[in-house]
Parts: C-alpha cells; structure tokens; sequence
C-alpha cells in the first residue's frame, strides 16, 4: 500500500512539472541561477523554449546561463534571439554588448552599447562599457565623455570614477586622475586605493620639492606656492597648504581663489570661524563667486548660525537662476531652524525633483 501511495505521489508530482507554463519554467529558471546552478537552469529554460519559442525571457536567462558558463557564442545566439521576439528589453541588450567584449568583439559591443544610449539614454552601465571599449581603443577624448555622463547618471558608483581616472593618468593629467581615484575611495572602492598610493602620492611628495625648489630661487613666484599648496592639501598637510595660500594672498591681495582655497583648508582643519572670514573676503571681491557662498553656508551651519546659512543658500540659488541644488540642504537647515513648515516645503520639491534621499526626512517632519 505504501509503495502505490509513493508511486501516486511521483506521479503527481511530474505531472505538475509538465503543467508548468513556459513563463514559469523560465522564473524559476532564473531564480536557480542566482545561486550558481547553471546546468539545472539550462534544463528548465530548454523545457521552456519547446513549451513557447516566443518566451523571450526563457531565451535571455539561457543566454546568460550560457555566457556565465564561458559558452559565449552560444550566449550571442540565445541574446539575439530574446532581442528579435523583444526589442524592450535593454537588458539584453546590455548583456549581448558585454559578451561581444568578452569574446574581443570590441565594434559589435560598442555598436550594442551605442544602440542601448539611444534607446535609454539614462541606462548609465551602457556608458561605462562604452567607455572601457574606446579607453582600450585609445579613444581616450571619446571614452572620458562617456566615463562622465555615466557620474553623471550615477554618482554613487565607484566604477566610472576609477575607469575615468585611469584614462586621465594614461594621457598624463595625473591630477585629474588622483582627484578621480580619490572620490572612488570615497565610495569604497579599495582598487582606487591601491592606485592613489602606488601614483598618487609619490607624485604629489615629488610636486611639492619640486616647487620648493622654485620657490627658493624665486619667493614671489605664485605658480610654485600654487602647486606646493595643491599638493599639501592632497597630502593632508592642511596648515603647511594655508601656509603657501598666504604668500600667493600676500603676494596678490586680491586673488579671490586664494581666499577660496583657503576657506577650505580651514574647513578642513575644523576651524570654521576663519572658514566663514576667508569666503567672506572672495565674496568681498566677487559678489558672484557663488561656490565661496555655497561653502560659506556649511560653515555657518557647523557654527550652528543656522539664518546665516540659509540666508547663503537662498542667495546662491537666487544668482545662479536655480543651477544650484539646494532644496535638501536647505530644508535641512530649516528643520535645525525650527522651521518645520519651510522645512517640508523645499524638501518635498527636493522629493519632486528625483531626491528619493529626503523620504525619512519627509516621513519624520512633515504631515
């Protein structure tokens, strides 16, 4: 009796397998594969395709079973076909793209990658791709374009700084390419790191005897404390940077960038009342350097004089015709203020304006 009742189970069990859809097979499919069991998936996808060959899907999740096994050419073919029975679907798209790379196709992947921009000019991975394909072309102009629109897109990733820095070291901007590197880190990117000390920072120590050496054949020549100051500052050495600022300011009272600079040097050393002095003196000079306004609003806010900071930003927002973003930051300020009202009002424009950021705060503060 136990034997038929295990029999009947098997039997019920298959039968339900047949009366998976093609749709079904191909989800669960999918799902197998996120956990690495590639062979299963093939099997299920192959049981898919005969139930539906329009299962679009059924034909992108074997590509990608086949190009994560290293089977690339039979991936090319299965993302081809997905993209015929489906032209919506980016993702293939991308995946065919990124294949082609893999299997040295660099045209056939920059065309997949140029046609995905113009279908989806947000789809930033597209971007990043390109770019790889024309920096290995040394297509370095057209690859540095790209490494920026994907930032642009998404400035959270670590990917398209580290990729843009290293086409800017390769032309010789090595500052441009520390900078880059630097913000990457920032990110948590730890490649980023290994580059900022292998090249960075030996270039900087080596800038700044450089400029010493200018320095002491010429005291008067700005371009060598200039360079001296940058380099301190990538080195961290804030006050021997402040040092240099007030010679190029001594030197030339009236050079507003100095007084920038300076402003920040301060910032950084926490010595914020000096921070607020020095962006005043460039706002003295130039009523619309509007970033020493931007920054002088930070530092009102770390000296707790939460009116003066926003009185900043609503100034820097009025000159600059809304190019600055200031909602959140603005908002915030508000909500420090005791202003719940105007708090609410710029942080809900901030949430209209794409900032999913400001949520908590929203759910927080505001009714």
């Amino acid at each position: 009796m136990k034997k038929i009742i295990l029999i009947l189970c098997l039997m019920i069990s298959v039968l339900a397998g047949n009366s998976q859809t093609s749709r079904q097979l191909s989800d669960s499919a999918y799902s197998i594969m996120k956990s690495g069991r590639f062979d299963e998936a093939v099997s299920l996808l192959l049981r898919a395709i005969n139930k539906d060959t329009l299962n679009a899907n059924a034909f992108f999740y074997m590509g990608l079973a086949k190009a994560n096994t290293k089977n690339y050419n039979q991936a090319i073919i299965y993302f081809t076909r997905a993209i015929e029975l489906d032209t919506s679907k980016h993702d293939v798209l991308y995946n065919r793209a990124v294949t082609y790379y893999y299997l040295g196709k660099n045209s056939e992947a920059l065309a997949d990658y140029s046609a995905l921009i113009k279908k989806d000019a947000k789809y930033y991975l597209a971007y990043i791709g390109a770019g790889n394909i024309l920096a290995t072309d040394h297509e370095f102009k057209a690859a540095v374009y790209n490494y920026s629109m994907a930032i642009k897109l998404a400035p959270q990733m670590p990917d398209p700084y580290r990729f843009r820095g290293s086409v800017y070291y390769n032309i010789d901007r090595v500052e441009d390419a520390c900078y880059d590197w630097d913000l990457a880190v920032s990110l948590g990117d730890s490649t980023s790191l290994k580059y900022k000390k292998k090249y960075c920072i030996p270039y900087f120590t080596s800038l700044v005897d450089k400029s010493t050496k200018k320095i002491l054949k010429n005291p008067k020549d700005t371009n060598a404390y200039s360079d001296r100051y940058y380099s301190y500052s990538y080195l961290k050495k804030y006050t021997e940077a402040i040092a240099d600022l007030d010679k190029i300011i001594e030197i030339y009272p009236k050079d507003t960038i100095a007084y920038y600079n300076r402003g920040v040097m301060y910032g950084y050393l926490n010595k914020f009342d000096k921070a607020v002095a020095d962006y005043t003196k460039a706002l003295e000079i130039d009523p619309y350097y509007l970033e020493a306004c931007y920054n002088r609003s930070d530092a009102y806010k770390e000296l707790k004089n939460y009116e003066k900071a926003i009185e900043d930003l609503t100034y820097v927002f009025d000159k600059s015709n809304g190019q600055f973003d200031i909602y959140k930051k603005r908002g915030e300020l508000y909500l420090l203020n005791g202003d719940k009202v105007k708090a609410c009002e710029d942080l809900k424009i901030a949430l209209n304006s794409g900032d999913k950021s400001v949520k908590d705060l929203i759910f927080k503060n505001c009714k």
